[in-house]
């Protein structure tokens, strides 16, 4: 403990962490999409993936889960790569709304 007391003294905290856990020293950090809710519940991963083989557009998608559309975009992206859904031929926007 004393050994993080005696690195920690005469630090800004930014710059303490930033020692520790960065691996490249940069004047200012830009985080994209910060805004954005990153998380999911894991129950409704099969009913994304289920709306999203039936050919709903990303926005009808956000709309049924009250999400952004960017977040559901990113987490389209994420199946994707993980081989848990298929690209399809019109992407992000499906087929038309059913109305």
């Amino acid at each position: 403990m004393g050994d993080v007391v005696k690195m920690i003294r005469g630090r800004e905290p930014e710059n303490f962490i930033e020692s520790l856990y960065m691996k490249k020293t940069r004047r200012r950090v830009y985080i994209a999409l910060e805004e954005l809710d990153f998380s999911w519940d894991e129950a409704d991963i099969p009913q994304v993936r289920h709306m999203w083989k039936k050919g709903l557009s990303v926005w009808d998608i956000a709309r049924a889960f009250d999400r952004d559309p960017d977040e559901v975009a990113l987490l389209i992206m994420d199946l994707v790569r993980k081989g848990q859904i298929k690209p399809r031929p019109r992407g992000a926007y499906g087929r038309r709304r059913e109305r």
